[in-house]
């Protein structure tokens, strides 16, 4: 029981410590509540559905916390305040400020001949003024959910600061230095990453390992026991009583490695996560670590590789 605690004490620590570290990566969020769009030439419907597709798409991206529609009706029925026909600035920065929210997304959805025209306007509610306005065209109804993601990301590039289509002015050799300055900062926190999986993975290794041998020398020192117990021979009892000892002195050794090696892990999984969460922000969009395991049959090699 004692060689048992700290590593549950290790775990328990791990599970306190995870759910703040993930926690204080989804209040850096940006909140902003999106209107329906007021339809034009559309249908009510159709608006309906393309204003939440936009939460969707904008939450997806990893930068926002979308306020629900239902949670948008349940405020303004509590603050009775009336929404309908709001699309001015001025409504949009009063209904922004009883959602609490820092941004606001109002807009039309119209249609023209076969094409379907998202226009947009983000709201600043904090300086009470139109941030920048944003659109998107599709096709067809059929391909409104893809005009609809495009138009998230550029909403969520803008938002971040960058412009939604390449400078013209810029010079190609400043692209060019920036673009590569930008995948290099990438690349340091990728291979970050790798390494920390890999620590982490070797470490757990060695607190698998150390326990699993720490239980086995338990194990044979419970079967030298027995046999010492039942031993009236006073040389074999000697013999017997120092092998005992032998084997509880590396029971408790490597009982005690693998103690070390799951704190080691515990911290090399928080030390994980939070490079997980740089590499998000430094790629401005949520990021998922999956790695991949190859085998080499004719050259007996294995590889992981991973996916970010």
């Amino acid at each position: 029981m004692k060689y048992v605690l700290p590593v549950k004490i290790t775990i328990a620590m791990i599970y306190l410590l995870l759910p703040a570290v993930i926690f204080s990566q989804v209040q850096d969020r940006m909140r902003i509540a999106i209107m329906d769009l007021e339809p034009k030439a559309v249908s009510v419907d159709v608006a309906g559905v393309v204003s939440d597709l936009i939460r969707t798409e904008l939450f997806n991206t990893g930068l926002f916390r979308v306020v629900e529609r239902s949670e948008m009706d349940k405020i303004m029925r509590e603050q009775q305040f009336q929404a309908g026909g709001c699309t001015d600035t001025d409504c949009a920065v009063q209904l922004g400020q009883i959602l609490a929210v820092r941004k606001m997304l109002v807009g039309t959805v119209s249609r023209l001949g076969a094409k379907f025209i998202i226009n947009a306007r983000i709201i600043d509610v904090e300086k009470a003024e139109m941030e920048f306005a944003e659109s998107a065209q599709a096709e067809s109804e059929g391909e409104l959910d893809t005009a609809v993601r495009k138009f998230a990301e550029k909403i969520g590039n803008r938002i971040r600061g960058k412009n939604s289509e390449p400078q013209t002015t810029a010079k190609p050799e400043k692209v060019k230095a920036e673009k590569k300055t930008e995948t290099a900062g990438l690349d340091k926190y990728k291979k970050a990453v790798k390494r920390d999986i890999l620590l982490t993975g070797l470490s757990g290794i060695g607190a698998a390992g150390g326990t699993i041998i720490g239980f086995a020398f338990k194990k044979s020192a419970n079967i030298v026991y027995n046999e010492y117990i039942n031993t009236f021979n006073s040389d074999d009892a000697t013999l017997l009583g120092d092998k005992l000892d032998s084997r509880y002195a590396n029971t408790k050794a490597m009982l005690r490695v693998g103690e070390g090696f799951t704190i080691l892990t515990g911290c090399l999984a928080i030390w994980t996560v939070v490079d997980i969460m740089r590499l998000s922000k430094a790629k401005k969009s949520q990021v998922s670590v999956i790695p991949s395991f190859y085998f080499d049959k004719k050259n007996l090699k294995a590889q992981v590789a991973y996916s970010f």
